[in-house]
């Protein structure tokens, strides 16, 4: 009972990560499938085994690159957010600009002040940049977690995807909490 209540709420709070992640999703699972076919067996590593391992150069520079790789699909994903972002930030300025309207005495004007000549573009894009972050935390997330959790133990793996859940929701707690 108490595995399958876990079960519906892990889908439930995975869900939203799962649909904006399914198409980086299917690409990887099929690369990881033509990969597989293609190779040969590998020497036991950290993926597979609680023993300690050695790096080599090559494997550390190979580790830049996913990490390098990593990076940049993390930015594409800033950037797309940031994008959605800028056709948001009028609505969302406004929505913020609403508490402050309604204190403003009748009769007097609710305009925000800018006090130099780039003000008013640099909130807009701020708004924006935040609006990218926070849409793209998603993908961030699972670009961090695909670099870190081939290197990890099982036991840390299983407490790494426990950990999950328990963030996801602090996070949207947070948000709504700063709003109100």
């Amino acid at each position: 009972m108490l595995k399958r209540l876990s079960r519906m709420v892990r889908a439930i709070l995975f869900f939203p990560i799962r649909l904006i992640l399914a198409p980086f999703t299917a690409i990887a699972h099929a690369r990881a499938s033509s990969a597989a076919s293609t190779a040969e067996s590998a020497p036991d590593t950290p993926e597979t085994s609680d023993e300690p391992y050695t790096m080599t150069f090559e494997d550390f520079m190979e580790n830049v690159r996913e990490l390098r790789t990593r990076f940049f699909r993390a930015m594409i994903g800033l950037v797309l957010g940031t994008t959605i972002g800028f056709f948001l930030a009028g609505p969302v300025l406004e929505a913020l600009k609403g508490p402050y309207c309604r204190v403003v005495p009748a009769g007097e004007s609710c305009a925000l002040v800018t006090l130099g000549p780039t003000s008013g573009i640099v909130v807009y894009f701020r708004v924006a940049l935040m609006i990218g972050a926070i849409l793209a935390i998603p993908i961030i997330t699972y670009q961090i977690l695909m670099f870190i959790l081939p290197g990890l133990t099982q036991k840390e793996r299983r407490f790494v995807l426990w950990s999950i859940p328990p963030v996801s929701v602090l996070f949207i707690v947070g948000a709504v909490f700063a709003w109100v």
